[in-house]
């Protein structure tokens, strides 16, 4: 019983993007496992919220990740701190063609998605080595299948995905995972205007027990399900092909 306790005690997740979504159902899961919780939220309000439904093992950052001067703050917070599983999920966008985004929008997508959790995992990693932290970066399809209308957000997110890969060599001992996810049906969708219907979009619930049990045993790329893993190896063998049709076909 002592030896449980101080595994479960040792168990700590650093998570982003924990007011909604998949996010909201790896915390759901991660306290239920056990785990203590530091997490980063976009305003008071969202913190009073979660401390009142989670009032036990979850500490909580307020900053928006599209504000650098936010991000620098709790960056120093964190600044030294060990964990044992670290998860970047907290995602941003607005659709709809280069030129007709505003600038505010391109650049807060740069910053939520791509900027902001570098900048925390930049205060975070001194203690990862030491502790074999497992590391999760949350990226997207977008990232290797460009479309109409999400130019800035996929860049973001490939950034992302382009980080996972630098880290794997820079820092071999760490344990690190990216995940490329498809069309998930979470309110992300309705705040970007995307005008998808999620009817045939994969669940919150299943998605998000999904992502947790990839944060804990898992390395390397993924992106949870089998269609979406058959999706990218098509896109990434017959790259020029696809485009050329999509372009032809204003798919």
């Amino acid at each position: 019983m002592a030896r449980r306790s101080m595994e479960t005690a040792t168990r700590t997740l650093f998570i982003t993007g924990i007011t909604s979504g998949i996010g909201q159902e790896v915390l759901r899961l991660a306290l239920a496992d056990g785990f203590h919780a530091v997490g980063v939220v976009r305003s008071e309000a969202q913190k009073q919220a979660l401390l009142a439904a989670y009032p036990e093992r979850l500490a909580l950052h307020v900053a928006d990740l599209r504000q650098r001067d936010s991000v620098y703050v709790v960056a120093e917070q964190v600044n030294g701190t060990a964990f044992s599983h670290i998860l970047l999920n907290a995602g941003y966008a607005e659709l709809g063609k280069l030129h007709e985004i505003t600038h505010e929008s391109m650049a807060d997508m740069l910053e939520a998605n791509l900027i902001g959790h570098t900048l925390l995992l930049k205060s975070l990693l001194p203690q990862c080595i030491p502790n074999r932290t497992r590391l999760c970066l949350v990226s997207s399809l977008a990232a290797r299948m460009p479309g109409r209308n999400y130019a800035a957000y996929g860049m973001a997110k490939a950034g992302l995905s382009y980080l996972a890969e630098a880290l794997a060599l820079e820092y071999p001992a760490l344990r690190i995972l990216c995940v490329e996810i498809g069309g998930v049906a979470t309110p992300f969708h309705q705040k970007c205007g995307s005008g998808f219907s999620v009817r045939q979009f994969k669940t919150q619930e299943e998605t998000g027990k999904r992502l947790y049990k990839a944060l804990l045993r898992r390395q390397g790329f993924t992106t949870l399900y089998w269609d979406w893993t058959l999706a990218r190896w098509l896109f990434l063998h017959f790259r020029a092909p696809i485009i050329a049709a999509r372009r032809r076909f204003h798919v």
